[in-house]
């Protein structure tokens, strides 16, 4: 699941919304360790405070700097906003057409 040691926020991007689409058990367990652990990396002070630093991660640190590590993270964290789970998709509509 989310490990902060991996330091690979270009990973945790993708498996946070393959794993927001999947939903159940898998999705629980990565977004209760997630939610807590991102925020908690977020710079608290000084000029770059409300950013993700890029020096220990995986890919940031080599190319894509401050604004990939903090973009990303920010992503993760809006996951519930911005996708509606894929597969409850043709639920809620069954549900709401009455199929």
């Amino acid at each position: 699941m989310f490990a902060r040691e991996d330091n690979n926020v270009y990973y945790w991007y993708y498996a946070t919304q393959v794993l927001h689409h999947f939903g159940d058990e898998p999705w629980r367990q990565w977004n209760d360790v997630m939610r807590e652990e991102l925020p908690a990396m977020q710079v608290k002070e000084g000029r770059e405070a409300g950013s993700w630093a890029p020096q220990r991660d995986r890919w940031a640190s080599v190319s894509g700097g401050r604004l990939m590590m903090t973009c990303f993270s920010i992503y993760c964290l809006e996951v519930y906003y911005r996708h509606m789970p894929l597969y409850q998709a043709g639920q809620k509509e069954e549900r709401v057409s009455g199929r």
